[in-house]
């Protein structure tokens, strides 16, 4: 929809766009602690580091192909609807993820961890990454995974802009 008000109504689609984002961004912040727990209490120790490894080969290699096809789709339909197929499939896929996602039953915990308040547990994270050098790998993975991410995502806007022959308010 935002797409499509893109040429007659730049300034709402704009704020379109800003506010789905914010709003991914907190639906984000919200899962992403439930799929961390779902991982720690579901695959064993020695499996989550290929685990990782695996789910960003692959999201890269699909990330790549989708971004080489991406011209062929931008010039096939007419604009805005090849921008309207690339950014509606990118929701599809998310939305059927997030419905896998809710399908997963998490196994049986023999004991509750106590809650921890957040204070402390912040206090407590300059300790834990000093001491774990997995925790501190993992967050660099999951930092340059994120600039990755970032970079792939303007590099698809950029190369559509240059096929398309748009200017930057275009795009």
């Amino acid at each position: 929809i935002l797409a499509l008000w893109a040429q007659s109504r730049p300034l709402l689609a704009l704020a379109g766009i800003y506010a789905a984002w914010a709003l991914y961004a907190v639906a984000t912040g919200l899962i992403v602690p439930l799929w961390q727990h779902l991982i720690a209490v579901t695959v064993p120790v020695g499996l989550r580091g290929r685990l990782f490894g695996y789910i960003g080969f692959f999201a890269r290699i699909l990330a790549w192909l989708l971004l080489m096809g991406s011209p062929w789709l931008l010039r096939t339909l007419p604009y805005p609807w090849g921008w309207v197929s690339l950014f509606g499939g990118a929701c599809l896929g998310t939305t059927l993820s997030l419905f896998i996602f809710m399908r997963l039953k998490e196994p049986a915990v023999a004991r509750v961890p106590k809650a921890v308040r957040i204070r402390h547990y912040l206090q407590a994270l300059p300790r834990l990454l000093k001491t774990d050098p997995a925790l501190r790998a993992f967050l660099t993975y999951r930092a340059a995974s994120s600039l990755v991410a970032v970079g792939t995502q303007a590099l698809v806007t950029v190369r559509a802009q240059n096929l398309l022959g748009r200017t930057e308010s275009e795009v």
